[in-house]
């Protein structure tokens, strides 16, 4: 999973906020609202979407991303050779819910609204437990089940859901992480579950963590438009059967099969 700050899309990220502050100012001049209404919707702007995609209040958010297109070839050009097709049941259970990526402007305003109007009654609902974490510094910030924090942090992470629809072919499905927070004397101390590591793309280091998947997640392996597809499949099919029986042997419980199949795709030079 990688820092969705360093993935392709420079803006990523950005997108979602930019969806929300709509919404949240729209919010804001709908006539008959409650004072309380104000100041919720105040301590959101002011403590998240007032960044704009700059998570860094928070842990940076690290997502896992597939398509649901298939064979497709700008997904080829774009991504390489090979893909790896999963069983979304499995997958699930081992590494986590995979949540629909929003492309078209009215999906988005509907979620958006959904997303803050959620935020603002659980918010609300706190303060009339007495149970609000107040902000007006970050040592006051603790996460807890249903905590203010708690609330604030499914904001940043439902907007990493939200893309330009210029990239709507590609179908995309994400594993978004959120990282766990304790409090440490005067700081907001963010420490996730999993160790993380990096890796260089644009002559800089790109921070990812690894999550583990089991081969039995795997439905099948294709190849793309390719140059000697026949022979790229006759080494993958080994490779694969080669892998594959040492998990079934180490695994009885969770037998694999993987199909090796190929596109239909011409290959041009």
């Amino acid at each position: 999973m990688t820092d969705i700050r360093y993935l392709n899309d420079r803006k990523e990220h950005v997108e979602g906020f930019n969806v929300l502050n709509d919404c949240l100012k729209t919010m804001k001049d709908s006539p008959g609202r409650h004072e309380k209404f104000d100041d919720v919707l105040n301590f959101i702007e002011n403590n998240v979407l007032c960044y704009g995609g700059n998570t860094n209040k928070f842990e940076p958010l690290y997502v896992f991303s597939l398509s649901g297109a298939e064979n497709q070839l700008s997904q080829w050009r774009t991504y390489g050779s090979y893909t790896i097709v999963f069983d979304k049941k499995k997958l699930e259970a081992s590494a986590g819910c995979l949540e629909k990526c929003l492309y078209a402007e009215e999906d988005k305003k509907q979620k958006a609204k959904e997303v803050l109007g959620n935020a603002l009654s659980r918010v609300i609902e706190n303060r009339g437990k007495e149970m609000r974490t107040r902000i007006n510094e970050a040592s006051t910030l603790i996460s807890s089940p249903g905590s203010d924090l708690d609330i604030l942090i499914e904001i940043v992470r439902q907007a990493a859901l939200f893309k330009n629809d210029g990239f709507q072919e590609e179908k995309e499905f994400r594993i978004v992480s959120q990282a766990k927070y304790f409090h440490d004397e005067s700081e907001l101390v963010a420490k996730p579950d999993a160790s993380f590591e990096n890796y260089s793309k644009w002559g800089m280091l790109r921070p990812h963590t690894d999550i583990e998947i089991g081969l039995d997640c795997v439905r099948c392996v294709q190849l793309g438009p390719i140059d000697k597809q026949g022979l790229a499949h006759e080494s993958m099919e080994k490779f694969v059967n080669g892998v594959q029986e040492k998990w079934n042997k180490e695994r009885p419980d969770r037998v694999c099969k993987i199909e090796i199949t190929a596109s239909g795709i011409s290959y041009r030079e």
